[in-house]
């Protein structure tokens, strides 16, 4: 029991509850409360189809000239033959494949690099030095978004563009479920608000117009003629529609904890303000995980406590300079 232990503390190095499996001299870890017999039976099955029975027959044929003793031929010695010879060839397996993925993962990307049918290059204005490149899946959220960013640095800022497409060769399903434009601000003398337009939508789906923001930005619709999370096009004839989005506020969100014991402060109430108007918006810090939420317009704001029971039982400590009192939070 004792030497277990230490080949399962000093050898594996296995955390209390942590699962693993040892197969020919490998070690298979497996998260907590997922391995079953049915994983050990693969595991034998695998091992013994792609290694053990393929080394224990060339072994079996080989003549161990330097044994003396015939009897030295036991089952336990082909065993750690077999098991020591797996586990070599089961790292140079390893090795091998781990080259194989980097040598073909260099030989796509200098091909796709080369251009041609792949890539997208949107020269930049003449004199101009800067180019920016990218490496997109076509079909892929992120490649929604930097389509319009990538035509805003080549329209706006005169720097060259190339995307190169590195698209899945199959899906399981449609990897793309909406329909999507990116609003750029304006940048030139001019600014105008960011608009987007979708043309030729289809009329046979329910559709919903949305805006995709920050978590901490809270937009609303402030003109919209119709229910924008039911669009039916055919049904209600709708030719066209319009929505104007407007920034109502900003979130100011964090957490806090009383400095001494880390515990969530109870019923401690914040205030956000500016010096001439100390108290903007308030709020109560909740009390199961210190978390507080405020709403405010852009600017320059100052977070304290509200006066009274809050401000005369805490101070608001700095995270650099953090005072060991019962009367001190700290936030984030």
């Amino acid at each position: 029991a004792a030497t277990t232990r230490m080949l399962v503390r000093e050898w594996m190095a296995l955390a209390p509850s942590e699962a693993a499996l040892v197969t020919n001299g490998r070690l298979l870890r497996a998260p907590p409360g997922t391995l079953s017999a049915d994983d050990v039976a693969l595991a034998e099955l695998l091992e013994s189809r792609h290694r053990a029975l393929k080394i224990h027959t060339l072994i079996a044929a080989h003549t161990f000239t330097h044994l003396d003793n015939p009897d030295d031929l036991s089952a336990d010695f082909y065993s750690q033959v077999v098991m020591t010879a797996a586990l070599q060839v089961a790292h140079h397996q390893a090795a091998g494949a781990k080259d194989n993925r980097r040598n073909r993962l260099e030989e796509t990307l200098s091909t796709m690099l080369e251009g041609g049918k792949s890539a997208v290059h949107v020269p930049g204005a003449e004199g101009n030095l800067v180019e920016f490149e990218a490496l997109l899946d076509p079909l892929s959220p992120s490649a929604q978004k930097m389509s319009s960013i990538m035509l805003f640095l080549n329209e706006r800022l005169g720097a060259g563009v190339k995307v190169f497409l590195n698209p899945y060769r199959s899906h399981e399903e449609m990897p793309l479920k909406n329909y999507y434009r990116y609003a750029v601000p304006s940048t030139g003398k001019d600014e105008l608000t960011p608009e987007a337009t979708f043309l030729r939508a289809p009329t046979s789906k329910v559709l919903t117009m949305a805006i995709e923001v920050p978590d901490a930005w809270l937009v609303e619709a402030v003109e919209a003629v119709y229910d924008l999370d039911n669009l039916n096009l055919a049904k209600e004839d709708i030719k066209e529609v319009r929505a104007v989005y407007e920034l109502e506020a900003l979130l100011v969100t964090g957490h806090c904890s009383e400095v001494r014991g880390r515990r969530p402060p109870r019923g401690v109430q914040l205030a956000l303000g500016t010096p001439g108007r100390p108290l903007h918006t308030g709020t109560i810090v909740m009390s199961n995980l210190g978390y507080f939420q405020l709403q405010a317009l852009p600017g320059l704001w100052q977070l304290s406590l509200k006066p009274g029971s809050s401000a005369n039982m805490y101070t608001i400590a700095s995270s650099r300079s953090l005072r060991d009192t019962d009367n001190s939070l700290v936030g984030d």
